[in-house]
């Protein structure tokens, strides 16, 4: 499966203090019907399980399935928008949610 062309969820962050209140939940289901709205069926995410395994719980338990049966090295580059250059690497799986 191509995931070239899927609306896709990245940098979704909630900050300690407001986290297990269910925000980021609905803000991923906004998202979803975003996606649906605009007549997509799937959305795409990448997630680091190795520092960041309560996101990945919560994408596994809104229905995300893994596209990797193992994390891969993900390499990764970004300007911010002061033109700042970011960049790094770190541990990454795939997810893809079919929407109904």
């Amino acid at each position: 499966m191509t995931t070239d062309h899927l609306p896709q969820i990245v940098d979704l962050y909630v900050t300690d203090t407001l986290r297990g209140q269910g925000i980021g939940t609905l803000i991923i289901r906004r998202m979803e019907e975003l996606a649906i709205s605009a007549g997509h069926n799937r959305v795409f995410l990448s997630v680091d399980p190795t520092n960041s395994p309560r996101r990945q719980a919560l994408y596994l338990r809104l229905g995300y399935q893994p596209l990797q049966a193992e994390a891969y090295r993900d390499h990764w580059r970004f300007a911010d928008s002061d033109g700042n250059v970011h960049e790094g690497c770190g541990w990454a799986i795939d997810m893809v949610k079919v929407l109904r």
